[in-house]
């Protein structure tokens, strides 16, 4: 009997499931769009049969776009959150009412996060240097 994996064992969460699948639906519903078009215009037209060629192509090209659309905005939304995460630590370091002790392991996360903002960064730019 084959062993399926339940949904709590999967090591994708469904952020990572809907993004891997929101740009291609986005490509795939671009290009049947386009054909869609092409096939509903009258024959002696003569962007019909270019449409219908070219359909593939700007599928792709829509979920390329779709893709770094989504990159940007995940991104931004990590900026966001890390930004925040700080700002919530500096003022809990302020807090008189905060142990030491406590204070102590938030100046540990506070630097780990900051240096996440890094190791991004040089994620990134092994990513650009090695393509």
């Amino acid at each position: 009997m084959a062993k399926v994996s339940s949904p709590k064992n999967s090591t994708a969460t469904s952020r990572d499931v809907k993004k891997d699948n929101s740009d291609s639906i986005a490509g795939a519903g671009g290009g049947m769009l386009i054909a869609s078009l092409a096939r509903n215009l009258p024959e002696d037209n003569p962007l019909k049969s270019w449409l219908i060629i070219l359909a593939p192509a700007l599928a792709l090209g829509i979920k390329f776009i779709w893709s770094k659309v989504l990159e940007y905005y995940q991104q931004k939304e990590i900026d966001k959150t890390r930004e925040e995460v700080i700002k919530e630590i500096d003022d809990l370091l302020i807090d008189p009412s905060i142990s030491e002790d406590e204070k102590i392991k938030l100046r540990e996360k506070r630097e780990k996060t900051k240096l996440s903002t890094v190791e991004e960064l040089l994620k990134h730019f092994d990513k650009i240097t090695s393509a």
